[in-house]
């Protein structure tokens, strides 16, 4: 079972949401560059090798609720 930490959680859920790091990386109040970090981070843990993997990873394990776009 892959575990996420708060933080990441709260990454992949806004991201989920709003589908773009520019406002992704406004909401969390850190530089772009620091939310594709992050997004990179989430991407290895899910073994995804692009936004639509990463996505597909979290809802087959059970991370994302679709009818909220939010992590559980």
């Amino acid at each position: 079972m892959i575990r996420l930490s708060p933080r990441e959680h709260q990454i992949l859920s806004l991201y989920v949401q709003v589908g773009r790091l520019k406002p992704v990386a406004q909401s969390l109040g850190v530089s772009i560059a620091t939310a594709k970090i992050q997004k990179s981070s989430l991407m290895r843990k899910l073994g995804a090798s692009n936004t639509v993997e990463l996505m597909n990873a979290a809802i087959q394990r059970g991370l994302i609720d679709l009818r909220k776009a939010e992590t559980k």
